[in-house]
């Protein structure tokens, strides 16, 4: 029932009960409504005043993952409180959807070197079928806006050693250092790629 009532009925219930499960399924859902809605600010009071009152409840992982997107909604960098909260969830695809939510979030805001990060974080815990699903998506934000300096560092990620992401990433890579005048290093990071994955997606374009 509490799952098919409105933001008015919810803080109803938060001002008329006090029953533990109560007050976190109708937190969690206000708050997630009030975000969904546009409202960030109102799911911030709210679950600062829920965390304030219940920092052990069962429903403080999820109360803190939604308030740091709340807060983030509000123009408010808080990737790293982000990013302790999802890792509280451990593995699984609840987690993997958390992540491609705050990717989406950051994309949103115009953070693209963060929305990458836990894209490909997304991308990492996803199943092979479930890259596939996320590769254009991936190569859509590496093309679009991703800096030298967070290509640089996702390429660090050993877990994208084998991917068409990697290949992705090191053609940006040569593309970026073409763009600042680094020829000699470009032609490096072309040569990587077409030793790494010399039938990749981008082989073509970096043999011309």
């Amino acid at each position: 029932a509490l799952r098919r009532a409105g933001p008015r009925a919810l803080e109803g219930l938060l001002r008329d009960y006090d029953d533990a499960q109560t007050v976190d399924q109708a937190t969690l859902l206000l708050a997630r409504l009030t975000i969904d809605g546009g409202d960030p600010k109102t799911a911030q009071s709210h679950l600062e005043h829920f965390l304030a009152a219940r920092p052990t409840s069962g429903a403080a992982p999820e109360a803190r993952y939604l308030l740091g997107l709340a807060q983030l909604q509000l123009g408010n960098d808080h990737t790293p409180v982000l990013e302790d909260a999802v890792a509280a969830f451990g593995d699984g695809d609840k987690t993997r959807a958390r992540l491609l939510e705050l990717a989406k979030a950051l994309e949103d805001k115009g953070d693209a070197d963060e929305a990458a990060r836990f894209l490909v974080l997304a991308y990492v815990a996803s199943s092979a079928d479930q890259q596939k699903e996320l590769d254009g998506r991936v190569f859509a934000l590496v093309d679009r806006g991703l800096s030298l300096a967070a290509t640089v560092k996702l390429l660090d990620d050993s877990h994208l050693r084998s991917s068409s992401i990697y290949g992705a990433l090191l053609f940006k890579q040569a593309r970026l250092l073409l763009h600042v005048g680094d020829v000699t290093e470009a032609e490096r990071a072309v040569d990587r790629y077409l030793k790494e994955q010399p039938d990749g997606v981008f082989a073509d374009e970096a043999r011309r």
